[in-house]
């Protein structure tokens, strides 16, 4: 899905919700040479920790969320979704009723919101 719509030199921010890892390192091998979730930061899930061992989820605000978005990245790939990402990051998209696991979303430059791709 991301290859649909991103270029080799475009900045992909993945979200897997609760995740060990497995599914960005796929993601990131699939897609290279383009960047993905590289600021730095090996973070692919958002939120509170999760589990005790967790190092993967960065707590942050939505605000915070599209700022970095705004000014670093291009797309926004969902893979896996929980809860905790509904009730707090939906804002942060142009239509919270099109946010969808498996899905790529356009960040918008001017606005910092996120568009779904292909609709």
């Amino acid at each position: 899905e991301i290859r649909k719509y991103a270029s080799e030199n475009d900045k992909i921010w993945f979200v897997s919700q609760e995740d060990n890892g497995y599914h960005y390192w796929i993601t990131k091998f699939n897609v290279s040479p383009a960047d993905v979730n590289n600021r730095g930061t090996y973070t692919w899930s958002m939120g509170e920790s999760f589990y005790e061992e967790d190092r993967w989820t960065r707590s942050m605000t939505v605000q915070e969320w599209i700022q970095i978005l705004r000014s670093h990245y291009d797309y926004v790939a969902l893979y896996r979704l929980n809860d905790y990402f509904y009730e707090h990051y939906s804002e942060a998209f142009e239509n919270a009723d099109d946010i969808s696991e498996n899905k790529v979303y356009l960040v918008d430059k001017d606005s910092g919101l996120l568009k779904k791709c292909g609709e």
